[in-house]
């Protein structure tokens, strides 16, 4: 089973790099960049991973990449993520371990925003076929893209499990969207000769 997700991972890796990087001709009817399963051409949000096209406004917009409803004041909004960026791990056997990331969320004068509307995403998260890492809003498994808000002080503590060791390698982005505002921070585990990070 271990070497299903390294293939699927590197095969989906590939494919990336292949659309990314401009090898070959291809034309948006036949590239999911979010790798949700929806072609771009047809995807609501073809830039964040959404497989439930969701548009609760019906505006023809996923509601991932709505706009959320914050303050007035919030023009000009940062998002933070701050955590591990990569483990290495050299054992022969596969394991999950948790990582816990902290995501602010401030205004242009620096003012942390509560109750500002996240949503938060992995490429090897949940439901990606890859299934390498489980998204967790506390203590409940939620599946990539995941929606939260931000708590009274501006923060929200993001908790993934992923797998690790086994010859297991991948690596991705996080990102953290509201609205037109963007936060991202990179996650990368890797088989290395360490025996765990």
């Amino acid at each position: 089973m271990n070497k299903y997700y390294l293939i699927r991972a590197s095969v989906l890796l590939t494919l990336i790099l292949l659309v990314g990087c401009g090898g070959g001709d291809v034309s948006s009817e036949t590239v999911d960049n979010d790798l949700d399963g929806i072609l771009n051409h047809v995807d609501n949000c073809p830039a964040l991973f959404n497989p439930d096209q969701a548009d609760s406004d019906g505006d023809g917009i996923g509601d991932i990449c709505d706009a959320p409803d914050v303050p007035d004041d919030s023009i000009t909004s940062t998002i933070t993520i701050t955590g591990p960026e990569s483990i290495t791990d050299g054992s022969a056997s596969t394991s999950t371990d948790s990582a816990f990331f902290l995501i602010v969320v401030k205004n242009q004068n620096g003012d942390l925003l509560g109750d500002v509307d996240l949503w938060i995403t992995y490429p090897w998260a949940i439901p990606s076929p890859a299934a390498a890492v489980q998204l967790y809003d506390d203590d409940d498994p939620e599946d990539s893209p995941m929606k939260v808000k931000t708590d009274s002080n501006g923060a929200y503590n993001l908790r993934m499990d992923y797998l690790r060791g086994g010859g297991i390698e991948y690596t991705g982005t996080i990102q953290v969207t509201s609205g037109s505002f963007v936060g991202s921070a990179e996650f990368d585990v890797s088989a290395g000769s360490d025996s765990g990070a």
